[in-house]
This record gives structure tokens, C-alpha cells and sequence, in this order.
């Protein structure tokens, strides 16, 4: 008897415990640290802190999040707060609100958001009765959002107008960091709409502020955005010239984009015909990847590569780099354009045919012309309608009404089984599906192309996607909750890829369908 009490006190001590030992890990330690600050912060102060709180939190627990943003707002109005204290309180709560939206793609509030902030600075400068470092930062700030909203929209024009109106602004406030940055901004911006002369002028004022202020780490990404600058360009010896000047800042500072710089060098060194060079490059670009902690870097050099693999007639590598770069942006939701995939792929089929065997060749075109008419006759008999290929912006959107899961194709069926087993753990990938399927990367490509207008990735995401609006409507489960159960590294690139998908936030989407 004493025995089973004993066994039952310690079962109930342990229900009673661990709810508290898993509540107390439910956030980061960078988050938990914020959490635990707010107990000995109080006015102004508690304020700021909320706001850090509001940005960090928003990816883990929305509701909490909202919450905070609650919390500031009541503090902000019942603390006997001064008008030009309240104003402050009200530019960090609503700036931290504009990001939250800003990460979510939530680009239209976000927008409205930025356009009061202006008027909170408006009104902080009647306040003080004069225009400080402050009040100018704030509309700079203002200005990076607009800045940021338009180059996602590739509305290019509109980014470049508010760049100008920073620099206007940096040169007011006599910030030269501020002014070199925005500088490189209005440089990638320039590149963005080929407009290569003025954006190399933009480039190297800005590494001329660096390099007076002796700003290592700044003219460290000056020089890779120069060295990107002069590739597109196909100025191979500027190209040249800033990557020997500028290489032992990188190394030094940001040791982590070395491999792009590889990369970009060896692009250069095939565009001036050093061909052993840049193939010495490229080696020790791949030898160096799994070293690259940071996706976007990883893809970056991925594409190059590719780039250069497809200048040497290496379809098939070129193919390989380009999908597996398209996998490692999805990370940070810089897709690259599948119009990319398919002019390849034509590309690498188009080698074949170039490519005939010479001891049949005669032969080999005689059969072919005998076989003409026939297979004019079996293609106008038989032939599909072709796939209308839209922009890389509304793909996914031209190609919804047809769900992926209706289909009837057996291949695709297998494909989207193993799409569904792997998704949760994350672990979905080109080529382990391929590897599974026992098919090369190639063929597969090629399948999936045939039978749904897209890549295997593209595939994979809107599989992804379709399962996710799926457990949104049938599940009372959170969208964080949703977005890692459907294989995304993090809720906000999950309602980035949601809304491009269906039009609208999941939160909102879900909302709608549950009523």
C-alpha cells in the first residue's frame, strides 16, 4: 500500500512539474532573455524593450506577440508620458509592428505602417521645434522599408526614388556609414535595371567613404557588391582589379562569403579566357560549400557556378547547381526564376541533337526524313496543348486550379508519397527523391516537367503549400505549428510562400475559412 503512494506522489509531482520545465524552454534564450528584462524595466525603457520583444517573438507566438503590442499601447497612454515621450514610445511600437509585417509579406500594411511613422516624426519635429539626428533617422528608416517593399515588388524606379531621398537625408545628418550603405543600396538597385554606369558610380563613392573612414567590414561587402556589379556588366578586368584589391578584406571580416568571391573570380577569370584559372576557382568553390553556414550565400555561389558550367556546354552539372540553388534560396525566399530551368533544359536537349554519331549520321537523316510526314501526321493527331510558362511571380498562382493531388499519373503519385513521407522531418530534396525513385536528376526533371509544367522543387514546394491550406482548415492548429509540420525552417518564410500562393496571409486565410 505505502509503495503505491509512493509511486502515485511521484507521478503526480512529475505532471505537475514538467508543464513547468517545458514552459520554461518555449522560447529561445535570446527571446527568454528579453522576457525576463521587462520584470526591472519601467517608462521609456519598458517601452523599447516591448518593442524588441514584439520583433523577436513574432516568429514563435503571434499571440504573444499581439499581446505586447497591447501592453505598450495601454503603458504608452496611462504613464503621465510627456507628448514628445509618447511620440518616441509610439515610433518604437509601431517600427517594430512594420518589420513584424515587413517579414511576414504583409507588404501593404507594412507600407501604411511606414507612411505613419512619417507623421509620428512630423509631428516629434513640431515638438522639438527643430530637425535632429532622431527625427531624420526615422524617416531614413522609413525610407529602407519603402525601399525594401518595392525592390520585392520589382517596382525598381520607386526603390531608386526613395534610395535618393536617403542620401539626401545621410548627407543632412553628415552620417558617412549611412551614407556609404545606402549608397551600395541604390548601386544593387541600378544594377537591378542594367543602368551599369551610374550604378558603378554610386559603388565606388561608397567605397571611397570606406575606405577614408578605414571601415574594413564595410569595404569588405562594397567589394563584393562591386565584383557582382562588373560580372553582369562583363567588365571582366574592373572585375578583376577590385577582387585583388579587396580580397584580404572579405577574408578578414566576412570569412564566410570567401566562396562567393571564388565564385564571382572565377566567372571573371573564364570571361578574360583563363579558363584554367577559373576552373581551379570553381574547384575549390565546391570543395569549400559545406563549410558556407549561410543559404543564401551557399545559393549564390551554386548559381554562379552553374552560370559558368553552362557557358562550357556542362548542361547536366549546370542543371544539377541550378535546382540545388533554387532548394538552398527557398531558405530565404529569393527563388530562382524557373524560366531559367527550362531555357537550360532546352539548352541541354538541344546538345543532344547537335550531337549526332558520325558513322550513322547519313543514315540517321535519311530515316528522319522519311519519318516527317508521319510524325507530322502523329503530332497533329495526338498533340497536348503546351503549357502557357508564366513569370516566376505568378507560376504558382497560373497553375492552381489543377491540384497536384488530383492527378492520375502514377510517376507524380509516387513522387508526391515520398514528397508527403519526408515532409515534416525537413528532409525533402531533389535528390534523395531521385535516389529513391532510382532515376537520374535529369529524367526526373524531365518527367515532372512533362507532366506538371514545373521543376521537381517547384513541385515540392507546392505540395508543401496545398498540404499546408489543407491542415489550416482542418486542423485548429497555429500557423508556426503548420509551417514546421509542412518541412519550412521558419513560420515567416512559411507566410511569405502562403500568401505569394494563394493570395493572402495563412492567418488570414485561415480565419476566413473557419469563419
Amino acid at each position: 500500500m505505502r509503495k503505491n503512494l509512493s509511486t502515485s506522489w511521484w507521478l503526480s509531482l512529475c505532471l505537475f512539474v514538467l508543464p513547468i520545465c517545458l514552459s520554461a524552454n518555449k522560447y529561445p534564450p535570446a527571446v527568454q532573455k528579453q522576457i525576463d528584462k521587462l520584470e526591472s524595466c519601467e517608462g521609456l525603457t519598458r517601452v523599447r524593450t516591448l518593442s524588441t520583444l514584439i520583433k523577436m517573438i513574432n516568429s514563435y507566438d503571434t499571440l504573444a506577440a499581439q499581446k505586447y503590442v497591447q501592453e505598450a499601447d495601454s503603458l504608452i497612454a496611462n504613464s503621465g508620458f510627456s507628448e514628445e515621450e509618447k511620440l518616441i514610445g509610439n515610433r518604437a511600437i509601431i517600427l517594430s509592428q512594420t518589420w513584424v509585417n515587413l517579414n511576414n509579406g504583409e507588404f501593404h500594411e507594412a507600407f501604411r505602417l511606414s507612411i505613419v511613422l512619417d507623421s509620428v516624426a512630423d509631428k516629434l519635429a513640431m515638438v522639438r521645434d527643430s530637425l535632429d539626428d532622431y527625427i531624420y533617422g526615422t524617416y531614413l528608416n522609413n525610407n529602407t522599408i519603402r525601399c525594401a517593399i518595392y525592390s520585392n515588388q520589382k517596382q525598381n524606379h520607386k526603390a531608386q526614388r526613395e534610395l535618393e531621398n536617403s542620401i539626401a537625408i545621410c548627407k543632412k545628418m553628415d552620417d558617412k556609414s549611412k551614407l556609404g550603405s545606402t549608397l551600395n543600396n541604390l548601386g544593387i538597385v541600378l544594377m537591378f535595371q542594367e543602368k551599369y554606369d551610374e550604378a558603378e558610380i554610386a559603388m565606388l563613392k561608397s567605397d571611397s567613404i570606406y575606405t577614408a573612414n578605414e571601415s574594413g567590414w564595410d569595404l569588405a561587402y562594397c567589394t563584393l557588391l562591386t565584383a557582382d556589379l562588373y560580372r553582369h556588366s562583363k567588365q571582366w578586368e574592373k572585375g578583376q582589379a577590385v577582387i585583388n584589391k579587396g580580397r584580404k578584406y572579405i577574408e578578414k571580416y566576412v570569412p564566410s562569403r570567401v566562396n562567393n568571391l571564388n565564385a564571382y573570380a572565377a566567372e571573371i577569370a573564364y570571361g578574360l579566357g583563363n579558363f584554367k584559372l577559373s576552373d581551379s576557382l570553381i574547384a575549390e568553390c565546391i570543395a569549400t560549400l559545406e563549410e558556407v553556414k549561410e543559404p543564401a550565400a551557399i545559393a549564390e555561389s551554386k548559381k554562379v557556378i552553374a552560370k559558368i558550367y553552362k557557358k562550357q556546354g556542362k548542361f547536366e552539372e549546370a542543371l544539377k547547381f541550378y535546382d540545388e540553388s533554387n532548394e538552398d534560396l527557398a531558405e530565404v525566399e529569393e527563388i530562382l526564376h524557373s524560366k531559367e530551368l527550362f531555357e537550360l533544359m532546352e539548352e541541354y536537349e538541344q546538345s543532344k541533337l547537335e550531337q549526332p554519331n558520325s558513322k550513322n549520321s547519313n543514315k540517321t537523316l535519311w530515316l528522319l526524313l522519311g519519318l516527317v510526314p508521319l510524325g507530322l501526321l502523329f503530332y497533329f493527331l495526338y498533340r497536348k496543348p503546351e503549357p502557357v510558362e508564366p513569370t516566376s511571380h505568378t507560376l504558382e498562382i497560373a497553375w492552381k486550379d489543377e491540384s497536384l493531388m488530383e492527378q492520375k499519373d502514377p510517376f507524380l503519385e509516387r513522387f508526391i508519397e515520398l514528397v508527403q513521407s519526408h515532409m515534416e522531418d525537413g528532409d525533402v530534396s531533389v535528390d534523395g527523391i531521385s535516389e529513391q525513385m532510382k532515376i537520374s536528376r535529369v529524367q526526373l526533371f524531365k518527367k515532372i516537367k512533362s507532366s506538371t509544367g514545373k521543376s521537381p522543387s517547384q513541385v515540392i514546394r507546392q505540395i508543401r503549400l496545398e498540404t499546408a491550406e489543407r491542415l489550416l482548415v482542418e486542423n485548429n492548429a497555429t500557423v508556426s505549428e503548420i509551417a514546421y509540420r509542412v518541412g519550412f525552417s521558419s513560420p515567416n518564410n512559411f507566410s511569405r510562400s502562403f500568401k505569394d500562393y494563394f493570395g493572402e496571409t495563412p492567418k488570414s486565410y485561415q480565419a476566413k475559412k473557419l469563419g
